[in-house]
């Protein structure tokens, strides 16, 4: 008797609901399944059943396995650090059908250095999440050596396989609150428009649309150069009926640093919205006014979207591309840096 059937017996249930605990596979969320798996996998441990991954591969076409792409590398091996958050989430929503999660940074993809990966050598991967924006050579390489990827949060937009945070919703989500704070002149920092991730070409097209729509003055200015003499001009323009909209948080604190220097400070002397955020910035910043996304939720569904293209994952409509979709911001008020121009009348 295999060690599977033993386990089974044992248990007083089939090998195939050892099998599919043992791999992680399709558990029910019931009471009396949950108490079930525990019990089986009390007897593995007992019986030191380990199991044989390349065995299963074999017998399978499937290795479990699952990459997710990420732009780090050997120099900037923590210019990502909020793709953690999805990271998290992708590895959730793939744990439950039994998959493990490896992480390939964009240098692993570089010619000379594909025949050293064994995630690329070896086609260890069953598919993989492409994570944020990547360069255009990464996004051809996956798909070309690929059948099933997931750009999650990247500048690929297709009908199918594709999710991302809306984008231009945040840019009118943080406009609207501005206008409905009361403030009449609105300065965009961003990026580039001609480069970069997509969100800040869309974040500033919701921007601009609902400045127009509520005739508000609305002006660009290139966050990367929110330092120096350059910064310090803008915040001399400043005052109580200007709202300035920060790109994310790293711009917002560009903004809030230049403007002590000043003595000026957000919320009172000026307003400042951010169109992004994360759990960092919830615990450390609570008194920011932003557009809030959860990235955790999107690495969770792009786990959920790959699986349902993967033929043979355990979950309904197995082996069919899943439609795009998008996921919405919420806006927080915070603690506050926007109090609107009247804040004085408000606060008595």
């Amino acid at each position: 008797m295999s060690t599977l059937q033993l386990i089974a017996k044992k248990a007083g249930v089939s090998a195939q609901t050892v099998s599919n605990v043992l791999s992680g596979r399709g558990v029910s969320k019931r009471r009396d399944a949950i108490e079930r798996a525990k019990r089986i996998l009390q007897i593995a441990d007992e019986l030191g059943y380990r199991p044989d991954a390349a065995a299963r591969a074999i017998r399978s076409g499937r290795t479990l396995q699952i990459g997710v792409v990420i732009r780090n590398d050997r120099y900037h091996p923590l210019c990502h650090q909020l793709a953690f958050e999805s990271i998290l989430g992708l590895n959730e929503g793939l744990l439950e059908q039994g998959y493990v999660l490896s992480i390939i940074r964009v240098m692993d993809l570089e010619s000379e250095r594909m025949a050293q990966s064994r995630a690329m050598r070896e086609n260890l991967l069953d598919g993989v999440v492409a994570l944020s924006y990547l360069p255009d050579w990464v996004e051809k390489r996956l798909s070309d050596h690929f059948e099933h990827v997931i750009w999650a949060d990247s500048n690929v937009w297709l009908p199918e396989n594709c999710i991302r945070r809306d984008e231009k919703e945040a840019g009118i989500l943080a406009a609207k609150a501005a206008v409905n704070l009361g403030y009449k002149k609105m300065i965009w920092t961003g990026e580039r428009l001609d480069s970069g991730h997509y969100s800040d070409i869309q974040r500033w097209a919701g921007v601009k649309e609902v400045a127009q729509q509520h005739g508000c003055e609305v002006t660009h200015f290139n966050g990367a150069e929110a330092v120096g003499d350059y910064a310090l001009k803008l915040l001399e323009s400043l005052n109580r009926q200007t709202v300035v909209l920060a790109y994310d948080v790293y711009h917002a604190r560009r903004i809030v640093a230049a403007g002590q220097t000043l003595g000026m400070s957000p919320g009172y002397d000026y307003g400042l919205i951010c169109c992004d955020d994360s759990q960092t910035t919830q615990s450390h910043w609570p008194s920011l006014s932003r557009v809030s996304f959860d990235r955790y939720e999107l690495g969770y569904q792009a786990a959920q979207m790959l699986l349902q293209s993967l033929p043979g994952s355990g979950v309904p409509r197995a082996g069919r591309p899943a439609p795009s979709r998008m996921i919405s911001g919420q806006w927080f008020l915070g603690g506050c840096t926007a109090w609107g121009p009247d804040y004085q009348t408000v606060s008595q």
